[in-house]
């Protein structure tokens, strides 16, 4: 498939490249006055990587990409978030629009230097929104709960809630002692770790902010560094959480009650996600195997059918709102699976990626996509028109 990308940059001129073979063909112009050339490289993948590096240096002066008739597997849009890369990549779906963040670097802004701020950009590669954290706070989570009309943050290891409404941060875990936290929304309810207790609370004005669930739990070092925990809330008031290697709990929400927990021989989880109606709990793993599992509630074990992905370091993975399709970043591409049958449907390459990216489905038509090179970008899933 030929390669195609056009950028505009803030007068309209176009850069567009075209890459064929190991041919870049370059036009470039006010419209209507463009014109053509050919840089010829050695193969088709060094023309690829031509053009990227000179897409890039383009982005970071300010040029945009908008296709809104992007093919699947293709930008949509491409916006540089500017420097200052800290590891923490939120991203998640604001609204029908990409939210994500980047820091305040003190060579952009040196009055709001090891700030985090997060950034709302629409299709047309606008920022329409941008707040910043409190001072000194790394945000490493980020979630939109559409029936509270709240945007929680897990910022540090504690947890925020900003209101579109006020425009400001209530704290709602203070930060633990210890570097372990997690964030999970399900509804009008949340769930995180308040060391020593993790937390279930229904944030909804009819239930007065009351606590579900309250539950102590210890995360152990994993190699003696690092400590495990991650949690996450289903839409059927189950917590899963894993706080030692090779073991996932369940506790219904109502009444604490334990559920079989989930064994096995994976090391410590980074990631715990449930489909959409409750049923299915997606696992990443970090160390060991260094990949994606999936444990089926009902049967109580992993699922039978699920395939071998392999190692998955530097990856991520989201379902769609649905829970049709699996989505999976992994070495520079997203492949998007049916999740029903794990049937491979899409993969495409990721433009302006280093090692990793984060991403989350924006809407069911496209994936936003947070590059730790400071790319903001969505991709179509489905063909245009």
């Amino acid at each position: 498939m030929t390669r195609i990308r056009v950028l505009l940059d803030p007068a309209g001129k176009t850069w567009a490249t075209r890459c064929e073979g190991a041919d870049v063909i370059v036009r470039a112009g006010a419209p209507g006055k463009e014109k053509e050339s050919t840089k010829s490289q050695a193969d088709a993948k060094a023309a690829i990587a031509y053009a990227q590096k000179e897409e890039w240096s383009r982005l970071k002066k300010g040029f945009l990409l908008i296709n809104p008739e992007a093919r699947a597997g293709e930008p949509r849009m491409h916006r540089y978030l500017g420097q200052g890369y800290t590891g923490a990549m939120p991203v998640a779906d604001f609204k029908g629009q990409l939210l994500c963040s980047r820091n305040l670097a003190s060579d952009m802004h040196p009055q709001a230097a090891g700030r985090d701020q997060l950034v709302v950009i629409d299709a047309q590669a606008q920022e329409t929104d941008a707040f910043e954290a409190p001072e000194n706070t790394l945000i490493w989570n980020a979630q939109y709960a559409p029936a509270l009309d709240r945007l929680l943050v897990q910022a540090d290891h504690g947890v925020l809630a900003w209101s579109p409404a006020t425009r400001t941060f209530e704290a709602l875990a203070k930060e633990n002692r210890t570097p372990a936290s997690f964030l999970s929304v399900a509804g009008t309810r949340a769930a995180w770790f308040a060391q020593p207790e993790l937390v279930v609370r229904d944030l909804s004005v009819s239930a007065g902010g009351a606590d579900l669930l309250r539950h102590e739990a210890h995360p152990q070092l994993h190699g003696g560094h690092t400590p495990q925990m991650e949690g996450a809330l289903s839409s059927r008031g189950v917590l899963a959480f894993c706080v030692k290697a090779g073991e996932v709990q369940f506790l219904d929400v109502a009444g604490g009650t334990a559920r079989p927990a989930w064994t096995g021989d994976f090391e410590m989880v980074t990631k715990l996600c449930f489909t959409p109606d409750g049923r299915w709990l997606l696992a990443k793993e970090q160390y060991g195997g260094w990949t994606l599992r999936c444990f089926d509630l009902e049967t109580a074990a992993p699922r039978a059918d699920w395939p071998e992905l392999g190692n998955l370091a530097n990856s991520d993975f989201a379902l769609d709102p649905s829970g049709e399709r699996l989505a999976v970043a992994h070495r520079g591409h997203i492949e998007v699976f049916e999740f029903a049958t794990m049937k491979s449907l899409l993969r495409f390459a990721v433009d302006h990626v280093i090692k990793r990216c984060a991403i989350a489905w924006i809407g069911n038509d496209a994936i936003g996509v947070r590059t730790d090179y400071g790319c903001a970008s969505l991709y179509a899933v489905n063909a245009a028109g």
